[in-house]
């Protein structure tokens, strides 16, 4: 990656490859306006666009070496001042650098994620912290997964946390970009991520992070018990888990 510089831009522009019915503002936020400038660097994008199309975004950056040489990610430092400043959009999280709006949560995602939480809290007690939707300060990133559980408990932490234990993403529509933050939580030494395939109806886990990858991956189905690595006391019962969240 080359060396980063600032840049001072204001406005919006459109993304000229869409039609005007599907066309997106892309806003750039001035760099003065966030305390400290001398550490804000980079271009502050914000994309208000689905999980799909940050992905492909940020494979095309990984694929073609001509653009990721010429990119400019906003720091990890720089996002914190914005966010301090109240400039930082809502709803949104910084992944290598880019700025990423979240998206809406279905119903099926919004139950597995509270039934996940509340059956983890309950199983664990106050031997971890389960937190939900709550940030992972990594590297180049601030990720919000829908559940990480933390060495410790909540009195433990001044900042937010820089791994976990356990991190859990849920995917109802966009698995590909889900699979993708494998390698993102494998850097941050999080011992072990689950991914929740909501439409298949099982779990597909990770383990032993190693270099920025994880070296091992299992799957779990719907009727079987799920079995942390991590922490060797945490069971989850698949076929409850599932049944309980498709209740009419």
């Amino acid at each position: 990656m080359s060396s980063l510089r600032r840049n001072h831009l204001s406005g919006s522009t459109k993304d000229p490859a869409a039609p005007d019915s599907a066309r997106t503002t892309v806003k750039l936020l001035d760099c003065c306006s966030v305390p400290g400038r001398n550490a804000c660097l980079g271009l502050h994008a914000c994309y208000a666009r689905p999980k799909r199309y940050a992905f492909a975004v940020l494979t095309l950056l990984k694929d073609v070496p001509s653009l990721s040489d010429r990119a400019l990610p906003l720091t990890v430092e720089a996002w914190h001042q914005m966010v301090s400043a109240g400039v930082a959009p809502e709803r949104a999280e910084l992944i290598r650098g880019v700025i990423i709006e979240k998206m809406s949560k279905s119903i099926l995602h919004f139950k597995l994620t509270h039934l996940l939480v509340e059956f983890l809290r309950k199983a664990l007690g106050d031997a971890f912290w389960v937190r939900q939707e709550a940030p992972l300060t990594l590297a180049d990133s601030e990720p919000e997964p829908d559940l990480s559980v933390v060495d410790g408990r909540l009195e433990d932490y001044p900042d937010h946390p820089k791994t976990a234990r356990l991190v859990v993403e849920v995917s109802v529509t966009t698995l590909a970009a889900d699979r993708a933050m494998a390698d993102l939580y494998a850097e941050a030494g999080v011992s072990e991520f689950w991914l929740v395939n909501a439409e298949e109806r099982w779990l597909e886990m990770y383990w032993r992070p190693e270099d920025g990858i994880y070296q091992e991956r299992g799957t779990t189905c719907c009727g079987e018990v799920a079995v942390s690595r991590a922490i060797p006391s945490l069971s989850v019962d698949l076929l409850e888990l599932f049944e309980r969240a498709s209740a009419q």
